[in-house]
């Protein structure tokens, strides 16, 4: 299963790569649609039906999460806040590959969450509520956050061997996050946070360090390491921050996603 292939890390002028965005799937590549492959192998050995998600209306991922969805046979239900303006391309992608759109007004995430919750306690057990970041917590683990925890295999010893000095980590919702610091508890990690720093900061252990990015969430920053093209959301800003020896955890790229 590719799934569990362990992505490579690269060396890239005076930083290192933590290339997780070249994870391929069926329709798809990146951390990101490694999560949402594990949760639909999983709901379909569960007799799930449905997955249920709440974005706004600025989210990268819902084009992603409809073509694994879509792949594997499971109806998608995305609640997003209404708004007058056109659907975003990613939104139009969701709906063209069988996505149902719930827009919600007023389309606070929390009113979001609760019409979702609410949908997903009358689905007589047949729909799944994922959790900001698309994890889906099963049990005492969680199965987006096991999987990226270990990805951190083949990072571990190069800190070990004093190769690398630290990881530098993009941060949304803090869901990949989580994954990595589990696979690194010893690895001093530097959190960039791309919006507001979310609530698990004061969840983490000693050796996490969030900081906010100087850019606005919407903000496009272009920057390329090594050659290689970062996410203009996300890693993109987290390049000013690193020092020599860091390595960068690639998450995804929003145009090869």
């Amino acid at each position: 299963n590719t799934y569990h292939t362990t992505t490579p890390v690269q060396q890239a002028d005076k930083f290192w790569l933590k290339r997780d965005d070249t994870w391929e799937g069926p329709n798809s590549r990146g951390g990101k649609a490694r999560t949402m492959d594990l949760i639909c192998r999983w709901a379909k050995t569960h007799s799930k039906t449905e997955v249920c998600i709440a974005v706004d209306r600025n989210s990268s991922v819902p084009g992603m999460v409809s073509r694994v969805c879509r792949y594997h046979g499971i109806r998608l239900r995305i609640w997003l806040p209404a708004a007058n303006a056109p659907l975003p391309p990613v939104f139009v992608e969701a709906v063209d590959n069988g996505a149902s759109l719930e827009e919600i007004r007023p389309g606070y995430m929390s009113v979001r969450r609760k019409r979702l919750h609410d949908y997903v306690a009358a689905s007589n057990n047949t729909a799944i509520e994922l959790d900001v970041g698309l994890l889906l917590k099963i049990g005492e683990g969680n199965i987006g956050q096991d999987e990226t925890s270990k990805q951190a295999s083949n990072v571990l010893p190069l800190f070990r061997y004093g190769t690398i000095k630290r990881v530098v980590v993009p941060v949304g919702s803090g869901g990949m996050l989580r994954g990595i610091v589990d696979g690194l508890p010893e690895v001093p990690i530097l959190g960039v946070c791309c919006g507001n720093i979310p609530t698990i900061a004061e969840a983490m252990p000693l050796n996490v360090k969030l900081i906010k990015s100087r850019h606005d969430f919407g903000d496009t920053v272009s920057a390329t390491i090594g050659g290689v093209e970062l996410d203009p959301v996300y890693e993109a800003k987290c390049v000013e921050h690193m020092q020599e020896g860091d390595l960068l955890w690639i998450v995804a790229n929003r145009d090869t996603e």
